[in-house]
């Protein structure tokens, strides 16, 4: 029984080991990052909000705050109570739609 389930588990392991050796293809990544970046870099020269999409915003703030004596979650929230009170606040599109689905669902 363990000579068959340590069989099982090294076909599986060694599936995995194809399947990542298989995705980490150097000239993928090199292409994808290019393509990235171009698209990063084309949409802040022509002014659009593309970028927003393309950045991993929460990756890069989480680790920005672990490099700082700063705390993920309190950073998260002060940053949030502070642009509700900023003119031009950054999260009125969003509570905007929210606001939209509050008032469906009251009908």
């Amino acid at each position: 029984m363990a000579t068959e389930l340590v069989g099982l588990l090294l076909e599986r392991a060694k599936d995995e080991r194809n399947r990542i050796v298989g995705a980490l293809v150097d000239s993928d990544i090199q292409s994808f990052v290019s393509e990235l970046m171009k698209n990063i870099e084309s949409s802040l020269a022509s002014d659009t909000d593309e970028w927003k999409a393309l950045i991993p915003g929460r990756v890069i703030l989480k680790q920005f705050c672990s490099r700082t004596p700063l705390a993920y979650d309190n950073f998260r929230t002060n940053y949030i109570n502070v642009a509700h009170q900023m003119p031009g606040n950054p999260f009125a599109e969003i509570v905007e739609i929210f606001t939209g689905f509050d008032a469906a669902a009251a009908r």
